[in-house]
C-alpha cells in the first residue's frame, strides 16, 4: 500500500496518511481525515509500505475541488491581517514572542497561530482577545528555532535553500560529536551552526562515511613508526587516509599515508 506524507502548513512537520485508491501526485492539496475533523494540506510525498501498522492510518478524503481551492484562497487573503492583529495584541500585552505564521482549520472554525519565543510565554490572556475579537476559536502554537528557519526559509552558506525548507523531512538531532568525527569541532560554533543558531544538519549527512573511514586511523597523540622513522600524530586528512607526524629525531612534519606506517 501507499503512505501519503501530508504537511499541513508551509515548513510543518509532515504526517502520514493512507491515500486509499485516490490518485494523488506530490505537491497536490487533498483533504484529510484527522482526530480533529477534515484537514486540508500538500502531498509532501509519497512512498510504498509494507508495514501492517500504517493500515491503521487516517484516510485521504479526497483531492482537492474548485471550492476547496476558493476556500483557501479566501482564508490567505485573510492571513495577513490577522497576523497584524496578534502581533499587535502581543505588543500590547508586552510579551516576548513573535506571531510567524495562520493556518485555518477546515470547517472555518478553529485558527492556529504559530510563533517563536526565547522562554515560555503565559499567553492564556491573549488567546482570550484573540478568539473575542475574531469570533473564532484560537490556539497558539510555539516553535522552536529550527522550526523557524524551515519555516521562514533562507539561504545557507553553502549559497542553497536550506536542507529544512527543501527535502529534509525530519529534523534529527545534530550532536557536537557528529563535528568531532569529521574534525570540524575546532572551526568555533560560528562556523558550523546554521542560520537557526543550532548545529547544521549537514553535519550528519556524512558522519557515518567518516566513522567508516576512521577504522585503523592512529589517534592524535599515538606514537608510530613510518618509514621517515618514529614521531607522534598531531592531525588526521580523514578523505585522504592520511595523518601527519612530528619525527622525534628532530621534529620534522610529514604527512604519512595510513597504509604506508609500521
Amino acid at each position: 500500500m501507499k503512505v501519503a506524507g501530508i504537511r499541513f502548513h508551509k515548513g510543518g512537520r509532515i504526517y502520514h496518511f493512507n491515500p486509499g485508491d485516490i490518485e494523488i501526485e506530490v505537491g497536490d492539496m487533498v483533504v484529510v481525515d484527522t482526530s480533529f475533523g477534515n484537514e486540508s494540506g500538500e502531498v509532501a510525498y509519497l512512498r510504498e509500505t509494507k508495514n501492517k501498522s500504517d493500515r491503521e492510518l487516517m484516510p485521504v478524503v479526497r483531492k482537492f475541488t474548485k471550492e476547496d481551492h476558493d476556500k483557501v484562497v479566501d482564508e490567505g487573503e485573510k492571513r495577513e491581517e490577522y497576523i497584524k492583529i496578534a502581533n499587535e495584541l502581543v505588543k500590547e500585552g508586552d510579551l516576548e514572542m513573535k506571531i510567524l505564521d495562520v493556518s485555518f482549520s477546515f470547517d472555518g472554525k478553529k485558527t492556529t497561530f504559530i510563533f517563536s519565543s526565547e522562554s515560555r510565554v503565559d499567553f492564556r490572556e491573549l488567546v482570550k482577545k484573540l478568539g473575542k475579537k475574531l469570533k473564532r476559536q484560537v490556539v497558539l502554537r510555539q516553535i522552536g528555532p529550527r522550526d523557524e528557519a524551515r519555516l521562514l526559509g533562507g539561504f545557507g552558506r553553502c549559497g542553497r535553500q536550506f536542507c529544512c525548507q527543501t527535502f529534509l523531512r525530519d529534523l534529527e538531532s545534530i550532536t557536537m560529536d557528529m563535528a568531532k568525527v569529521q574534525n570540524m569541532a575546532g572551526k568555533g560554533s560560528s562556523k558550523i551552526s546554521g542560520a537557526c543558531g543550532k548545529l547544521m544538519c549537514c553535519l550528519s549527512y556524512e558522519v557515518e562515511t567518516y566513522k567508516k573511514l576512521m577504522v585503523g586511523i592512529p589517534a592524535i597523540g599515538s606514537k608510530i613508526k613510518t618509514e621517515h622513522g618514529q614521531g607522534i600524530v598531531i592531525d588526521h586528512n580523514i578523505i585522504k587516509q592520511t595523518v601527519l607526524v612530528e619525527l622525534d629525531k628532530n621534529k620534522t612534519r610529514v604527512e604519512v599515508d595510513i597504509d604506508k606506517k609500521e
